[in-house]
């Protein structure tokens, strides 16, 4: 996705702020969610704060997985400390393997 975005709201407008921006047209073997903003004098520990929050990650990764229709393999944040995202990386990755789970029982049944 982009990674310049000036403010949350650049990033809550997620018809534009979930698009691939590099990579081959077509190629969908790698997805990854930019979810930071960067000032004029840098990365902001303030809007991390939010940007980090379990609410508004997962809110942020769901977005972006209706717009494209792909699952994210990463979510770059800035400061991983402030806010919640380790907890965000286990219920993804939870959710991702009762997923693959069921699938591989449907598969095995066939």
């Amino acid at each position: 996705t982009g990674w310049d975005f000036d403010n949350i709201e650049d990033i809550e407008n997620t018809a534009m702020s979930c698009i691939g921006t590099r990579g081959e047209l077509g190629s969908k073997d790698f997805y990854a969610i930019n979810n930071f903003v960067t000032t004029f004098i840098g990365p902001s520990k303030f809007q991390a704060e939010t940007l980090n929050s379990k609410d508004f990650a997962l809110k942020r990764i769901e977005d972006c997985r209706s717009v494209t229709n792909l699952d994210a393999n990463f979510l770059n944040v800035d400061f991983w400390q402030r806010g919640d995202i380790p907890e965000v990386a286990q219920i993804i990755n939870i959710q991702r393997g009762q997923k693959n789970k069921r699938s591989l029982r449907r598969f095995l049944r066939w």
